[in-house]
């Protein structure tokens, strides 16, 4: 797993922010990353509202964002601080449209999220056993974690905090994918 910042997909933004790369670059990086290690996690930060940010902005962020095909997406709301040279530029965007955007992103980070674990089904996978958890019945489940960031649960099975196990990843719930050993 990987996380990688973006901020934004917007070349425009990007230079306002003052960032030492853009759009072209950053997809470059990403793709080297992942011909070497394909089946990895990479995840970002991006921030909304930043000022400046308008709709055509906001729609190359998110195609952006689908091109390169993150496994999960950290959203913020850009805010103003006076010690930060952004507080100095124009065009603020509106708090109702900066919570507008992050909603879409949020929901377009459990979309690309549900796609990546959707790829390893039905396939073996070494997790890291974390802890054990117990459902509202009191079973007993060992939780984990991927090496490309999916979280695990195995009914069960209990496993030693820090054991390596070897699971088949069986279905997509809302907070892991259920396993068998």
């Amino acid at each position: 797993h990987l996380h990688i910042p973006l901020q934004s997909g917007d070349n425009k933004i990007l230079n306002l922010m003052n960032r030492p790369y853009n759009t072209s670059i950053f997809s470059k990086k990403i793709s080297l990353i992942k011909e070497v290690i394909p089946d990895i996690a990479i995840t970002t930060d991006i921030m909304v509202g930043f000022p400046n940010e308008d709709s055509n902005s906001f729609s190359k962020t998110i195609n952006f964002v689908r091109k390169i095909g993150f496994a999960k997406i950290h959203v913020f709301q850009y805010s103003n601080r006076k010690e930060c040279l952004a507080a100095l530029l124009p065009n603020k965007v509106d708090n109702r449209v900066k919570k507008e955007r992050s909603k879409r992103l949020q929901n377009l980070s459990k979309e690309l999220f549900y796609n990546f674990q959707k790829k390893f089904l039905n396939s073996i996978a070494e997790i890291l056993v974390e802890d054990e958890i117990k459902d509202k019945e009191g079973r007993i489940y060992s939780r984990g974690i991927t090496g490309n960031y999916i979280k695990v649960i195995i009914p069960d099975f209990i496993g030693k905090k820090g054991e390596i196990v070897s699971v088949k990843l069986n279905q997509i719930s809302s907070k892991y994918i259920i396993s068998s050993v």
